[in-house]
């Protein structure tokens, strides 16, 4: 019986972790320069500059490198090599955590990634009993899920017809096993994973589409009604997370940012011109007083639309307050 070092022991013998590296390096270019990587590869490589034009074009494009898809037994002979030579080997991916499809990154090209994924049939099992009420997201993209190994993995499917965002039809429990492949578009069609009989290994590809003012949408599986709408656009979303940061760093807020921040309110992004707003407002309500009654009754968006509405109460309060202090 091996038993392998604990973290204590790992972390006391520091020294062999440039040989680890090496090591792992090593394995994961002898992996990639394989033919059928290389093949696979130059795929997401040119669906990165001209995606397919539907899910049916997309399956049939992928389909060849999925049937025989002996460059993911290939992936796992590598990864067992580096942890029999030494236990703390590991491929030098990116891990994808998650407590129910924990994962890898294996591949991406500018929006187009392929993750390699284990379906954890017992923690699935278990979220179902706790039976939580799950989102599912409409995010525009196309993406393929292939069933490579293992249970068969139950799901359902909901279906979102154009135009209507209020409401998405749910589908009755599916099953797809070893060998299936699922392509949908993310602007009408979504899966959520139930269930498995037994752990599987599941590869999905991913083509984004980061569009400029583009909309995600989040349903309830329960019923198929929309909870959120969410910022689609790629580069207005790594914005919008800077400001969230920047919303506990108020001391940063100067007078260039604020010039930023009132860029941001023409932004056509929804989510953006009204976390910039907010962002402003809070640090000087008296000079965005105007701005957001503009917002309240002129903004193209009707969510920021009622936001601004039911704000400009409370910033009139909060001024008349002050002045009469």
């Amino acid at each position: 019986m091996i038993i392998t070092p604990s973290l204590a022991q790992y972390f006391a013998d520091r020294h062999g972790d440039a040989q680890r590296e090496t090591a792992a390096l090593a394995a994961m270019r002898a992996w990639c320069v394989r033919d059928d990587v290389c093949a696979i590869d130059a795929l997401l490589g040119r669906w990165a500059q001209h995606p397919p034009a539907s899910p049916a074009a997309m399956r049939a494009m992928l389909a060849p490198h999925i049937a025989e898809a002996a460059w993911v037994g290939a992936l796992l002979a590598h990864g067992l090599d580096l942890l029999r030579a030494d236990p703390l080997n590991a491929l030098p991916c990116t891990i994808l955590p998650g407590p129910l499809l924990p994962g890898l990154l294996l591949l991406s090209h500018a929006g187009v990634t392929m993750t390699l994924h284990v379906v954890d049939a017992m923690a699935l099992n278990a979220a179902a009993q706790d039976a939580p009420d799950a989102n599912l997201v409409f995010d525009g993209g196309l993406s393929a899920i292939a069933h490579l190994a293992g249970g068969a993995i139950s799901y359902r499917c909901a279906h979102r017809e154009a135009g209507d965002t209020a409401h998405a039809r749910i589908s009755a429990l599916q099953e797809f096993t070893s060998g299936d492949m699922l392509v949908m578009d993310g602007a009408s069609d979504a899966v959520s994973i139930i269930s498995a009989a037994r752990d599987a290994l599941m590869l999905r590809i991913s083509i984004g589409k980061p569009e400029v003012g583009s909309r995600h949408f989040a349903h309830r599986l329960s019923d198929g009604a929309c909870v959120a709408t969410l910022c689609g656009d790629g580069a207005a979303s790594r914005l919008l997370i800077l400001l969230q940061y920047l919303g506990g760093r108020r001391d940063a807020i100067d007078d260039d940012v604020m010039d930023l921040l009132r860029q941001y309110m023409g932004d056509a992004e929804p989510q953006l011109r009204w976390a910039a707003a907010r962002l402003a407002m809070v640090h000087d309500p008296a000079a965005l007083r105007d701005a957001i009654a503009d917002m309240a009754v002129g903004d193209d968006d009707g969510a920021v639309r009622r936001a601004a509405a039911a704000t400009l109460p409370i910033i009139d309060g909060a001024l008349s307050a002050r002045r009469a202090a």
